[in-house]
């Protein structure tokens, strides 16, 4: 069995709140558990610990602010050209290690020097 992340949002808050209790009147349930921590931070916190396949849940009105800093924690930002450079040569370039991987994410083939090539079927 494998474990799925999930986020529940009550009233903007991350909670675990009693099954059954939630009433659209007034848009209160029991709850069992409420977090200090945002939705945010355990968006980040799963997939930082590589968890996939999980969800946020909006119990009622006044979640989605906190329901697109989850989904938007969830995805890492592109780098940007400041550090792109600092990460040093582009894969593929001079000064990538043997066996690396390229930006299309294809196996780079090595060969020692002055080893022949192997001819092409």
């Amino acid at each position: 069995m494998k474990f799925r992340p999930c986020i529940d949002l009550h009233c903007g808050r991350v909670k675990q709140i009693v099954g059954g209790t939630l009433r659209d009147e007034g848009n209160a349930a029991a709850e069992n558990f409420v977090s200090d921590l945002s939705a945010a931070h355990y968006a980040a916190m799963y997939a930082r610990d590589g968890l996939a396949g999980g969800h946020v849940i909006m119990l009622g009105p006044g979640n989605a602010e906190a329901a697109r800093a989850a989904l938007a924690a969830r995805v890492p930002p592109a780098p940007t050209t400041r550090a792109r450079a600092r990460a040093g040569p582009a894969a593929g370039t001079a000064g990538t290690p043997a066996g690396s991987r390229s930006a299309a994410g294809s196996r780079r083939r090595t060969r020692p020097s002055g080893s022949p090539r192997a001819p092409r079927m």
